[in-house]
């Protein structure tokens, strides 16, 4: 690993199965026409996976990558910017255990589209999957709903929408420059005070600039697994206490402005009911139907899926 690779690919792991760990990185080693590093970013998990991340890329004959464990649980946006220190690539792009790199030509298009650019941030698209038991069902996950306005509306506009429908750009489909993510997340970190969105990486970026769209499937998003959709009832208070944070820090810094004032009481509305009512997992539920579509043949589980199903079914096996 003596020369700087053209992107790092950072994987974050907080006490996930091994298999699924192997799902991940076995979408990343098969990319193509690209140099790039793996940084495994493990938030002080119960178990060390030292040795078999040795054993995994010891058969894989790859020695590119760098393994992060923690010894204090960081949580999500203090785990990515720690590892940062260890990102030798100009690009980088995140990426949760269980989710997989589309196909295998991601991280050269990620790279080929932002030096054609000039970008230092961007996002594409997502498709859903998830597999369980021997069933496996994809489809696609379309946020944020406007995705395509990016390249033709002014920035702040997009951000006032952000703000006003809370449809963000999901972090598993953003990319940035390795400068350009440092910065904005010690600012989200330390000046927003969030710890588990890191979505909100790029709508902070997105007041002050643009981020381009990359029209193409980014990310195979494992759906129905996360804190946001599977998490009980402090996971969900984790959440709103990050956007209620994040809410009340813009206010702070336009504390003048009639939008951040309603935008602010917009959100309490949504905490109220998420956390002091009983209706959140039908309002969850409505949410997550606006991003996602049934399977209707138009998304099919491509070659790069079902590999990393493969070799995670063989190390569960």
């Amino acid at each position: 690993m003596s020369s700087k690779p053209d992107i790092s690919v950072i994987v974050t792991v907080y006490n996930q199965a091994f298999p699924s760990v192997i799902l991940t990185l076995d979408s990343i080693v098969r990319q193509k026409n690209v140099d790039f590093e793996i940084v495994i970013a493990d938030d002080c998990s119960r178990h060390d996976y030292a040795a078999e991340l040795e054993e995994y890329f010891s058969a894989q004959s790859f020695d590119g990558y760098t393994y992060v464990r923690h010894d204090t649980n960081y949580k999500t946006v203090g785990n990515l910017l720690h590892a940062l220190d260890h990102c030798r690539g100009r690009y980088v792009k995140e990426i949760g255990t269980g989710d997989a790199l589309f196909d295998e030509h991601v991280l050269h298009d990620i790279v080929r589209f932002c030096n054609d650019r000039g970008v230092e941030i961007g996002f594409g698209s997502m498709r859903q999957y998830n597999n369980e038991g021997e069933s496996l069902a994809v489809g696609e996950y379309n946020a944020p709903k406007n995705a395509h306005s990016y390249e033709s509306e002014s920035h702040k506009e997009l951000f006032r929408h952000q703000l006003s429908l809370a449809d963000w750009i999901p972090a598993p489909a953003q990319f940035y420059t390795t400068q350009r993510y440092k910065q904005l997340l010690d600012r989200l970190y330390n000046e927003f005070g969030v710890r588990y969105c890191e979505d909100f990486t790029a709508t902070i970026a997105l007041e002050e600039q643009t981020i381009p769209y990359l029209d193409r499937p980014l990310i195979w998003y494992e759906f129905g697994v996360g804190i946001s959709t599977t998490g009980g009832k402090e996971s969900v208070r984790r959440l709103y206490r990050d956007h209620e944070s994040f809410y009340q820090t813009e206010l702070k810094l336009h504390p003048n402005s009639s939008f951040y004032k309603s935008a602010l009481r917009a959100f309490k509305l949504r905490k109220f009911i998420a956390v002091d009512t009983p209706f959140y997992s039908f309002f969850q539920n409505r949410l997550a139907n606006q991003y996602q579509k049934e399977q209707d043949g138009n998304v099919v589980a491509n070659d790069m899926l079902l590999s990393c199903l493969r070799a995670k079914n063989e190390v569960e096996a």
